[in-house]
């Protein structure tokens, strides 16, 4: 277990949904899912971590940006402390649109006080955002398909499928 204290005199940290990354003086990178700072990484050479800082909170920031769905679930999420983040998260990722079972699961089991009205907001942001990063994403797969058969020569036939055939053990 790392110690976020033992980094050198300053750091500066990033918060995300589920997680916690901290850029020490040292060049260490720590980073935290509700149950203490672990190591995650180390600043690149040619790079302070000032710098690494900035970029990663500039890219936060463009994130954020481009996907409104992502920033509205963010800034629910946010209303609960990290650890009970990634309790919401993990039962929505296993449950999903099971609001009542959701709702089961994180008051009798994980013993968090939540409504069964916070657990709807929560569900239709998450889906509101899992629709905004499929879009996202076919939009990228269409624009790589176009780029590829601009890039690729025309003339060339697709190799045929290569024959598979048993090993002799296997026979």
């Amino acid at each position: 277990m790392a110690k976020l204290t033992a980094r050198g005199r300053s750091n500066l940290q990033v918060e995300y949904i589920t997680k916690k990354i901290a850029y020490c003086s040292d060049g260490v990178i720590l980073a935290n899912y509700g149950h203490g700072w672990t190591t995650y990484g180390q600043v690149k050479p040619g790079y302070t971590w000032q710098e690494a800082y900035k970029a990663r909170l500039a890219a936060q920031a463009k994130r954020r940006e481009e996907r409104p769905c992502f920033a509205q679930y963010e800034r629910l999420m946010k209303d609960w402390k990290l650890a009970d983040r990634n309790r919401i998260s993990m039962t929505f990722s296993m449950l999903g649109d099971d609001i009542d079972g959701v709702w089961s699961e994180l008051n009798d089991m994980a013993r968090l006080e939540i409504s069964l009205e916070e657990i709807q907001e929560l569900s239709q942001a998450r889906e509101a955002m899992n629709r905004e990063y499929a879009r996202i994403q076919a939009a990228m797969g269409q624009s790589q398909r176009i780029e590829a058969e601009r890039s690729a020569p025309a003339e060339t036939p697709p190799p045929p499928p290569a024959s598979f055939t048993l090993p002799d053990f296997l026979k």
